[in-house]
């Protein structure tokens, strides 16, 4: 069984991990899930911020195929992020990688369940556990969000589409906001941890991380939903 190569470059802090240097190949590898992701969010941020501006502009009709088209467009990033998360949590419980780590902030979200459970992963959190333990677990509480707020974009398309978008659907907007806002931390959150994560990995190491974030892949090129 493959390790981590800690005379590489050890986990020290997520601080260190962040600003600190990749190799070449992990840092191809970060490139190449980086822009994946970043394109998915960048086509569904634009759409939602496109949403409320023809809301704001009365554009009622045109408001709700933006959000219905938002929706899809979520589904497609939540699969993108689920396909690394689920990747990061099968290869660390089965090599036992132990790369730095820190929960997860409740002020960076905004929705109730969201701050709910990033209070959890915080409070778990202070449990004496072991890094890859704290790691996996706060994979786990970011899946959790991914698939709370996708389901939210998706009520916000339904209700939307019942209410016709009118100002009596207020509370349809500012759950879209939310949901934005959150899936923004998310991919943040996800694109720290995946940093961290390279960063002790040995290129033998990596070959395998590839493979087992490719096994959560759709054939197609999309990740399998979770």
């Amino acid at each position: 069984m493959r390790r981590s190569d800690p005379s590489q470059s050890a986990a020290k802090s997520v601080a260190v991990d962040w600003i600190g240097a990749l190799r070449p190949a992990q840092l191809r590898e970060y490139w190449d899930y980086e822009r994946n992701v970043e394109w998915s969010y960048c086509m569904f941020s634009i759409t939602v911020n496109e949403a409320m501006c023809f809301r704001k502009k009365g554009c009622h009709g045109e408001s709700v195929q933006l959000v219905t088209l938002a929706y899809e467009l979520c589904s497609l990033l939540v699969e993108d992020l689920n396909s690394i998360l689920c990747g990061m949590e099968e290869h660390c419980k089965e090599y036992r990688t132990t790369p730095s780590v820190e929960p997860l902030q409740t002020e960076f979200f905004r929705s109730r369940r969201a701050r709910n459970l990033a209070r959890q992963n915080r409070l778990l959190d202070r449990i004496p556990q072991s890094r890859p333990a704290k790691f996996l677990g706060k994979l786990r509480f970011l899946r959790k969000i991914v698939a709370d707020v996708s389901a939210d974009v998706g009520n916000v398309a339904s209700g939307l589409r019942d209410s016709g978008a009118t100002d009596s659907a207020e509370p349809e907007w500012a759950m879209l906001d939310a949901a934005h806002y959150d899936l923004t931390t998310c991919l943040r959150e996800l694109l720290v941890m995946l940093k961290c994560y390279l960063r002790i990995l040995s290129t033998e190491d990596l070959a395998v991380f590839h493979t087992t974030i490719g096994s959560f892949k759709h054939p197609l090129g999309r990740a399998v939903p979770s």
